[in-house]
């Protein structure tokens, strides 16, 4: 690191000495330097400083891990653009004296709140100190055991350099929240892979192939502890019912149904449900919710909405048919998620992601996608939910694990894995 560091001042010297040179030049006396070309000089070079100023740390940053890169030798080549800012428990490891990573870690902090002041102040609020009264939070009881899908509690993002993949949901909020992390963690110096559809096979796809460049690196061997990625998968929920009237809705905009003239374009949505031969299910199709996205199972196809690894397996095949099956594995990745959110509990939501990216401030989610339409009545809930009991059930589920971390997060309770709920019957 020093090696970079002296070689960066030697190189604004050298800016300097130029200067001084071009005016020694055009001098009308050779090797003398007028009172007042020696300030001019001093204030052209004072002000290129504090402009350049920004930059100067971020280089210093980068040379630092990039350094300490090149002395551990054994990850070459694995730290990305995007992702060059590790965590300072990490640095020390890697062989920094406390002293310099605490000076690190005071600049990074410097340049991430600096940024995240310029990003629109309606963004942030800061909450009233007892909005969230954690004596109001009673924890579990000791005597209750924990039964679930037994993961251990839930990492902040903070704490660690993943990248992040947002599971992005059809009209569930996500495009605000695209609009508000794709932000924060460019501030943060993060890797975030958002603003489209996708589902965990794609996730799978993408970890497997850095593994497969990191093992290029290494002349094709393979090496589980050094090769080993690690992703944060973060979501967003809202309740099936409601998220299914404003894919509806939603739809009759679209260019696509316009242009095939599509019969729902001139039905209200109880007269969709109510049609005998529907061709087009995508509002009730049971896993558009989420499910299907925790599972990994939507179509292969070129051209589908939702991109997947592209690959029909017979494990995807598996899960379609066993609905149970599918269920569970949804769940169990729903609860390994570093952060996930539900529409209808947007306060604690956010204020959940306050806690995990460790900012001083509660996000707001903005709000995106608009739509003005009527509101399901409890009839046409009754008739919804017989589509996607899937879909429900997950729900269900996340409520639990929601409310298991506001009690871990908020009420310092003990992490208290949830209780699957009963399982549907689904024929």
């Amino acid at each position: 690191m020093e090696l970079y560091v002296k070689d960066y001042i030697y190189t604004q010297m050298g800016i300097l000495v130029d200067l001084f040179k071009m005016y020694r030049r055009e001098s009308s006396y050779p090797g003398i330097i007028k009172p007042s070309q020696l300030i001019a000089i001093t204030f052209i070079a004072i002000c290129f400083f504090i402009y350049n100023l920004n930059s100067i740390f971020t280089e210093l940053s980068t040379v630092a891990i990039d350094d300490n890169n090149l002395i551990r030798g054994s990850r070459p080549n694995v730290v990305e653009v995007n992702n060059i800012v590790q965590p300072i428990t990490r640095r020390r490891q890697d062989g920094m004296t406390p002293q310099s990573a605490r000076v690190q870690k005071m600049k990074m902090q410097k340049n991430e709140s600096f940024c995240l002041s310029k990003l629109p102040p309606q963004w942030f609020k800061k909450l009233p100190p007892r909005r969230f009264k954690q004596s109001s939070i009673e924890c579990y009881k000791s005597n209750e055991r924990r039964i679930s899908t037994s993961h251990p509690p839930p990492r902040k993002i903070v704490d660690t350099n993943n990248t992040i993949y947002f599971l992005h949901i059809g009209k569930a909020g996500g495009t605000s929240i695209d609009e508000l992390l794709g932000n924060i963690l460019k501030c943060q110096h993060r890797t975030y892979v958002g603003e489209k559809h996708y589902d965990y096979s794609y996730i799978e796809q993408q970890i497997n192939m850095k593994k497969q460049q990191q093992s290029h690196l290494r002349g094709g061997s393979y090496n589980d502890k050094h090769d080993e990625i690690e992703a944060d998968v973060i979501t967003f929920l809202r309740h099936p019912v409601s998220r299914a009237a404003s894919q509806f809705y939603f739809s009759k905009m679209l260019p696509w149904a316009k242009k095939q003239n599509a019969s729902f374009l001139y039905q209200t949505f109880d007269d969709y449900l109510d049609t005998p031969n529907k061709t087009w299910f995508q509002p009730i199709f049971d896993g558009e919710s989420g499910s299907d996205f925790l599972t990994g199972i939507f179509p292969t196809s070129d051209g589908h909405w939702v991109a997947s690894d592209g690959k029909e397996t017979d494990e995807k095949i598996y899960l379609r048919e066993n609905k149970t099956a599918a269920c569970l594995l949804a769940a169990q990745r729903l609860e390994e998620t570093v952060w996930f959110g539900l529409l209808e509990d947007v306060d604690r939501s956010m204020k959940l992601l306050q806690i995990t990216l460790g900012l001083e401030a509660t996000p707001v989610l903005p709000r995106a996608n608009k739509m003005q339409y009527l509101h399901p009545t409890e009839e046409t809930k009754k008739k919804i939910s017989k589509f996607v009991p899937k879909d429900i059930w997950l729900y269900e589920y996340a409520k639990r694990l929601f409310e298991a971390r506001w009690k871990y997060y908020i009420g310092n309770c003990p992490y208290v894995s949830p209780e699957l709920p009963p399982l549907p019957d689904f024929g």
